[in-house]
């Protein structure tokens, strides 16, 4: 008989083993596929983004729309946005500035300029302290689950890589090493 229990314990051992090396699997494929899903909306909103070069930019600086989402920031800093700008060798813009998005606008408003460019779900992480409404609220409260795959705040594109630098925010993607 008690032969007979030890070889239960094993076996229930065993079992509960085997379902945890199964549940940790399916986890794994889980988070996987999740990766995956994360970058094809990332590669959408980039790919739909009405800015994706210089010339883009521009229009969009010098469009005087009261919607346009850039006129909400100075003018200082609407010309730093152009002047630090950094483009990859296919004219595709592969960093910009956003020390002045963090400083001048609400989370709603950063989303709407990040927007533009494809990047909407950055501006969960520019947390400035400012919440004007509801929509600010639930964008920052998305910081805990904004896990981007290109996104690289506080870097910018250096020959390929994205390098540390506070003030702008580099597209993985779109930086790549000059041919």
């Amino acid at each position: 008989m008690r032969k007979e229990i030890e070889m239960l314990i094993k076996f229930a051992a065993a079992s509960a083993i085997l379902l945890c090396a199964i549940g940790a699997h399916a986890q794994v494929a889980a988070t996987a596929e999740s990766i995956l899903r994360q970058q094809d909306r990332e590669f959408i909103a980039r790919d739909l983004a009405p800015i994706d070069t210089r010339e883009d930019l521009i229009y969009y600086l010098n469009n005087s729309d009261p919607k346009n989402p850039l006129n909400k920031l100075s003018a200082a800093a609407r010309q730093r946005l152009l002047d630090d700008l950094i483009v990859n060798d296919e004219g595709q813009i592969s960093s910009y500035r956003i020390d002045d998005i963090r400083t001048e606008l609400s989370p709603s408003e950063a989303y709407r300029v990040f927007s533009l460019f494809g990047h909407a779900e950055s501006a969960a992480k520019l947390n400035n302290g400012r919440i004007d409404n509801e929509t600010d609220r639930k964008i920052i409260g998305l910081a805990g689950y904004v896990k981007s795959q290109q996104i690289v705040p506080e870097a910018y594109c250096n020959g390929g890589y994205c390098t540390y630098n506070q003030i702008l925010q580099c597209d993985a993607a779109r930086c790549r090493p000059p041919h």
